[in-house]
Order: structure tokens, then sequence, then C-alpha cells
């Protein structure tokens, strides 16, 4: 089941395993802009771009398969193989995004139904003692709002990923 590999945008390119691919983030203007006067002059400010990296890595796995097993067999052998290698490849790369997703600077956590905690180095600063209630989910909201986070996929809506517990707080 596909749960973090959906927030991913990839980007085919023509770099091999070890290579290290560059990207620019383009952040906001430094000074927004606002009204003039008839004879004011526009200014002029800056917008700063930062530059990213990622290292190409390659995954792999296999099974053993014969023409004699295809042969002897009273099922699709080849397809059933073929499925469960495309199986373990999505739960593979699943695995490798939930990893760099935990990592994350950004954490809120639900120290209880009514107060989230916020931190932006990576390690929650408070231990989670609730599922998340919907007061949880407006202060996580409106604090990607206040961080100017962009929305997901361009939209107008945040996403995320929660637990199966987490889910049910919410629904609660």
């Amino acid at each position: 089941e596909e749960v973090f590999r959906q927030f991913v945008a990839v980007k085919e390119g023509g770099s091999g395993v070890g290579d290290t691919v560059y990207f620019n983030k383009r952040l906001r203007i430094d000074t927004k802009g606002g009204t003039l006067s008839e004879t004011s002059t526009v200014p002029n400010n800056l917008i700063k771009f930062m530059k990213g990296s990622v290292v190409v890595t390659e995954y792999g796995n296999g099974v053993k398969y014969t023409g004699k097993l295809d042969s002897l067999a009273e099922w699709d052998v080849k397809n059933e193989f073929q499925q469960g290698l495309r199986q373990d490849m999505r739960d593979v790369m699943d695995s490798a995004v939930a990893t760099i997703f935990r990592t994350a600077k950004f954490k809120a956590v639900c120290s209880s139904t009514a107060l989230t905690a916020f931190t932006t180095n990576g390690t929650a600063a408070v231990t989670c003692t609730a599922n998340p209630s919907d007061k949880n989910i407006r202060d996580v909201v409106d604090y990607l709002k206040l961080k100017h986070v962009p929305y997901y996929g361009g939209g107008k809506e945040f996403s995320g990923v929660m637990s199966i517990n987490a889910t049910r707080g919410i629904y609660d």
C-alpha cells in the first residue's frame, strides 16, 4: 500500500548510481511589495535561491525462476513472481521515503488533545500523550500557513501521513 511514495515528485534524469543531482529551491522575495504613490519608484528586492542535492541510489531484489518451474506448475508462475517483485519494489521504495520523512526538521507533537508542540530542529520537544483531535489538526494547519509552507501538489490543501490510531483520534 502506497503511503509515503505518493508525496514524492520523481523527475527522470540521466544520472547514474552514486551521482549527485543538484537542484535549486526558490525562497520568497526578501521584502514584500506594497502600495506606491504616483511618483514613487518601484523598489527592487532580492529573490533568494538555495541549492540542494541528492545522491542517486539503486535498489534491487530477485527471485529464482526457471523454465522448468513454469512448465510443471499449474498456475502462472512468471506472473506471480513479477507481482511479488513489484510488491517488494513498492514496499522498499515506500520504506526509503518514510525514512527521509522521519528525519524532517519540522515536528508537531500532540501533548494532549488540546495542545500541540512544534519544533524545527528535528527533535520532538515533548512526548505524545494523545491521539490528535480536530484542535491539533487546526494548530498544525495554522502553523504551516504561518510558515508559508506550499500546499500539496500546487492545490489549496495540505496533506499528511498519520497512523491508524492517529486517524481514529480525528474520527472520534
